[in-house]
């Protein structure tokens, strides 16, 4: 034990005795068996239900049964927002890129990914193209959302969510 100027009175041998790890038990590699009077899992009627190896997660995610498809005005102008993206390198993160894409392809989109666009064209004012020949990464970001016409269909599906009560 030492003790120091302040009083404090410190065991170093306990201490490091409760620094020092467990010593370290190796696995046993032994593999148990059955008895043969146990039947295995695979021979008893109630075992659990064997699950497909693949499962596609669209049909189960989606709540929709046809989903909003976007407009082809809609799709040419998502497709201008990631050309230039792709141009520029900027301008737009994940999300609004992966909802690009989707418009691009005409993909039918979810009830919360309409939500999502609306609130992005209530959030955001229409977007100054920037000057010249280097378009603002802002502008960049309305085109993939759609630009014009997709706060439009945007806002067009939504009054129609209003009316059949899913808003």
């Amino acid at each position: 034990m030492e003790k120091y100027g302040n009083g404090t009175v410190w065991n170093w041998e306990a201490f490091v005795k409760e620094q020092t790890p467990p010593p370290v038990v190796e696995p046993s590699l032994e593999v148990t068996q059955h008895a043969a009077d146990e039947p295995a899992l695979d021979d008893q009627p109630d075992a659990a239900p064997k699950f497909p190896d693949r499962v596609d997660l669209s049909s189960v995610l989606r709540t929709e049964t046809a989903g909003h498809v976007p407009p082809e005005a809609v799709a040419r102008t998502a497709e201008q927002g990631l050309a230039l993206r792709e141009k520029l390198k900027r301008g737009g993160v994940t999300v609004p890129v992966a909802r690009a894409r989707e418009l691009k392809d005409r993909k039918p989109l979810s009830d919360n990914s309409i939500k999502h666009m609306a609130r992005f064209f209530e959030r955001w004012p229409p977007a100054h193209p920037g000057a010249g020949d280097m378009p603002s990464p802002e502008y960049v970001a309305w085109l993939l959302w759609g630009g014009a016409p997709g706060r439009e269909w945007a806002e067009r599906e939504m009054a129609a969510m209003a009316e059949g009560g899913k808003a």
